[in-house]
């Protein structure tokens, strides 16, 4: 029972953390200026890990809940984030008001760098010396 209380008000503490910043950034209108592209990214890559390492090792069902629910909202905050970002840059494309940093290109880019970085390092020290075992 211990197992599953801890896993319910995890996830609760999640829902009561995750749902106003999705309100307030639909609301305003702002989600690609209050959240960043790498927190996103990381953020998400961290949800895939805990999701997989619950798959991989047949954890409680609690736990895949969990971690199902966290990609769900992972999803949700990306998706806020790309479509507010698309529509404020056409907006202010329109109002005439340009930025050199505003591209969504720059963006994923920075996102693309962290992963391969976080691959790398996961690679470097997940490895043996051998190359074929993990350690």
């Amino acid at each position: 029972y211990v197992a599953i209380s801890n896993g319910i008000l995890s996830m609760l503490c999640f829902i009561v953390v995750t749902l106003p910043q999705l309100y307030t950034s639909c609301k305003e209108r702002n989600a690609d200026e209050a959240l960043s592209a790498g927190f996103l990214a990381f953020w998400l890559l961290g949800d895939v890990c805990n999701a997989s390492g619950c798959w991989l090792t047949n954890q409680l069902p609690i736990q895949m809940w969990s971690a199902g629910l966290y990609l769900i909202f992972d999803v949700a905050l990306i998706t806020q984030y790309v479509y507010f970002r698309i529509i404020n840059r056409h907006l202010r494309q329109r109002a005439g008001v340009y930025n050199l940093n505003d591209s969504l290109g720059s963006s994923l880019n920075h996102i693309l760098s962290g992963f391969f970085l976080l691959f790398i390092f996961v690679s470097m020290n997940t490895f043996s010396n051998d190359g074929n075992t993990f350690t």
